[in-house]
């Protein structure tokens, strides 16, 4: 890799320890456990619903047992009470004395029938209440007590005694004794008249229930919970019901018998059936497995790609070959070591930089503030160049400075660029919280000091900085031998516009200086007072000359200029000097006391000093501005037709002039052209150019009555600029042109003329 620079992966240089197989390896196995995790999912699915299958197939078959020995004992129930409602069972039950041996024959051989024609009856027998007898399917009828299950009827007899219906109907029951089963059949017609039992055989019954129940054995026991079937094989002695009723076994009670069939839950057959599910499931793992390899492969190069660029960006700069050995193990390491390579080129680049950028600063800088050629593409690749790329938007502005040298002697040179470079080096160590300075002089006796900040912080936040930074310069100075004098410009958010707030700057720090040079002076007049009286001044004259868009315009321009970055507090003396030059424009115009009174103006000034908030204050300004500019351009009507007299009186001594315009009537009469055209059209009834043109036919037409000069050269000297013009325009007026006019004349048709004029 050293040698020809070729890296397409990098792996041939660090081997298993690149970043490369680390990436791969990582995501191998983590594709290998997904595989595997999904793999356990999908077993533990498939066995889950092989669970559920085969408990629905156990409760189903515990169901079908259940309902199989019921339909087998309700049919053995059914006969039974079809026999009991036969003439000679009736017969009997109701006349137990009468004593027929043909009916006794009937009913025991019927008896008999039942044990013949069912394998599950072992023994049925027929009890006569009234009597005390029974009649057995052996063919014995015998008293109860000489009856060898007379213990069974009995029992049978002492607990459903109380349950027995009355109402004229049968029922059937099954109950066990010792470890018989019977079934037994009611007859009341209403009265309890007889009943019918039949001894079930167990071990037939048993194995139609176990041969129901397959591989398990199924527990059965009675509504009492009691074990039925006891000592047959497989079935459990001794144990409760309550402890073969949990969760490990199916369980399903009969709603006829109310048997209770349990069957043992087991996993027997669950691995065998999950092979039809592996053999459906492997391919598509596999499948998984191949696709997310392939998937790893292509994570791992796209993770890879970058860094790959980064080692061949930096393989033509740095040697692998001569970094050490036990240092580089990976190309992060490599990457690393050729970051601190750079790291530390580019520091002396930047430190080479810095040595230079003050230079490269206020050369830039002197083209602005000189407006020299230079765009903005050019400020911002200077910016880039010397690490300052923050500065390129931003806020910034120019103090000036000068400084005050002794007076009591004359300092010479080498002094006199001691205390100028003692300046800057003040300056230089003095940074705003969040910005920078750059301080040079721009003339011999002029200090220019250019404040960047950053674009975030507002133009409030940039003045109190750069008063703080004045507050600091003059306590620095204090005990030197020279005093400083600054003046600062406008905040402005252009680069470009350095060179008008450095031409403010100038102004100010030069009338600062002027006034302290005074002797007579004590005190140095702030300039923005002068500055603003001087623009109140321009707007309260300009009201009366100009019209009213103009004026409110420059008023607009001059609240925004004092508010803007102002504290209420700093901005309110130039707030109440502006107003008070106005209310003496309002007072100069002679407005009526009861049109001020109304307009409130009197009340101004200590309604703005309650004002708290700037942005409120300069609201209330435009309101006052606009207000005065109506009164005064409403109410001085006296002026507007002085004005428009004044512009008659001009048009009169030059209308001659082909070149006379409104613009050159209203720099005559100190008024704009715009205030001129209004008034005129106002006072007039008509604009400039038609009073202009009418004037100029009339004297045209004293010319064409009185003089002997040609039609051109009348149209010539009464200021039009050709014969057409001077015919189309006489002719608009009058109704004739300039040649008829003087026809009609002269045969004494004035009259006429001037009915068509």
């Amino acid at each position: 890799m050293g040698k020809n620079r070729k890296m397409p992966l990098f792996v041939n240089a660090f081997h298993r320890k690149s970043i490369f197989y680390k990436t791969f390896g990582m995501l191998s196995i983590l594709s290998v456990v997904t595989v595997l995790m999904f793999a356990l999912f999908i077993n533990q699915l498939v066995v889950r619903t092989q669970k559920d299958r085969i408990d629905d197939l156990n409760l189903t078959q515990l169901r079908r047992i259940g309902d199989d020995v019921d339909t087998r004992l309700q049919n053995i129930a059914q006969n039974m009470e079809q026999s009991l409602w036969s003439s000679d069972f009736i017969s009997l039950m109701v006349n137990p004395y009468n004593k027929d041996s043909d009916r006794s024959f009937r009913i025991v051989d019927q008896l008999a029938g039942y044990v013949t024609g069912n394998a599950l009856i072992e023994q049925a027998f027929l009890y006569l209440p009234a009597s005390e007898e029974v009649f057995g399917s052996d063919g014995n009828y015998l008293p109860l007590d000489s009856f060898s299950d007379q213990n069974a009827i009995r029992l049978y007899l002492d607990n459903h005694d109380r349950e027995r219906k009355s109402q004229g109907d049968t029922e059937w029951k099954i109950f066990s004794y010792e470890d018989h089963l019977y079934v037994a059949v009611d007859f009341c017609v209403p009265n309890f008249i007889g009943a019918i039992f039949a001894q079930l055989n167990t071990d037939q019954l048993y194995t139609v229930i176990q041969s129901e129940g397959a591989e398990a054995v199924v527990q059965v026991f009675d509504g009492g919970g009691n074990t039925l079937f006891a000592g047959k094989k497989g079935q459990q002695e001794g144990v409760s019901f309550e402890e073969l009723s949990g969760d490990n076994w199916y369980r399903y009670q009969s709603p006829v018998t109310e048997w209770t069939y349990l069957l043992p839950v087991g996993s027997e057959g669950l691995t065998s059936n999950l092979l039809p599910a592996v053999g459906i499931g492997l391919p598509f793992l596999l499948a998984y497995a191949l696709f997310s390899q392939l998937f790893s492969v292509y994570i791992t190069r796209s993770i890879y790609q970058p860094i790959n660029r980064l080692m061949q960006m930096t393989a033509g700069h740095q040697d692998l070959e001569g970094m050490p050995a036990d240092k580089v193990r990976n190309e992060t390491d490599y990457l690393e070591l050729a970051y601190a390579n750079l790291v530390g080129e580019n520091m002396q680049h930047r430190q080479l930089m810095q040595s230079v950028s003050q230079d490269i600063m206020e050369q830039m800088f002197r083209k602005i503030l000189q407006r020299k050629e230079i765009t903005k593409e050019q400020i911002k690749n200077t910016l880039e160049g010397i690490g300052m790329s923050d500065f390129i938007t931003g806020r910034y502005l120019v103090l000036a400075g000068a400084l005050v040298l002794p007076k009591d002697r004359e300092l010479t040179m080498v002094e006199t660029n001691l205390y100028q470079r003692s300046i800057v080096g003040i300056l230089s160590e003095m940074e705003p919280k969040e910005g920078r300075l750059f301080p040079f002089y721009m003339e011999k006796d002029i200090l220019a000091v250019i404040c960047c900040f950053h674009e975030e912080i507002s133009v409030i936040q940039v003045k109190q900085q750069v008063r703080e930074l004045i507050g600091r310069v003059e306590n620095q100075t204090e005990a030197l031998p020279y005093e400083v004098l600054f003046g600062k410009g406008k905040v402005y958010s252009d680069m470009l516009s350095l060179s008008y707030s450095f031409q403010e700057a100038v102004a100010e720090v030069r009338y600062r200086r002027y006034m302290a040079e005074d002797p007579e002076n004590e005190n140095i007049v702030d300039f923005g007072q002068k500055y603003y009286r001087d623009r109140g001044t321009q707007i309260a004259e300009m009201v009366e000359k100009s019209g009213k868009d103009e004026s409110e315009k420059a008023a607009e321009n001059l609240i925004q200029e004092i508010g803007e970055g102002e504290e209420p507090g700093d901005c309110l003396p130039y707030y109440e000097l502006i107003m008070e030059i106005m209310l003496e424009k309002l007072a100069a115009c002679h407005v009526m006391d009861g049109e001020k009174k109304e307009e409130s103006f009197s009340e101004c000034p200590e309604r703005l000093r309650q004002i708290g908030d700037v942005r409120e204050m300069e609201q209330f300004m435009r309101d006052f501005y606009r207000r005065a500019i109506h009164v005064i351009q409403t109410g001085s009507k006296k002026n507007r037709y002085k004005y428009v007299e004044a512009a008659k009186d001009y048009i009169a001594s030059h209308y001659s002039d082909g070149n006379l315009s409104l613009n050159e009537v209203s720099e005559a009469i100190g008024i704009s052209s715009p205030y001129l055209s209004g008034i005129f059209t106002e006072v007039n009834k008509g604009g400039f150019s038609s009073y202009l043109n009418a004037f100029r036919v009339e004297q045209a037409k004293q010319f064409l009555k009185e003089a002997e000069e040609s039609v051109a050269e009348i149209g010539y000297k009464c200021g039009f600029n050709s014969a057409q013009s001077f015919s189309r325009v006489f002719k608009k007026h009058t109704g004739f042109t300039p040649g008829q006019y003087r026809e009609r004349q002269k045969e004494g048709g004035e009259g006429n003329s001037e009915t068509h004029s």
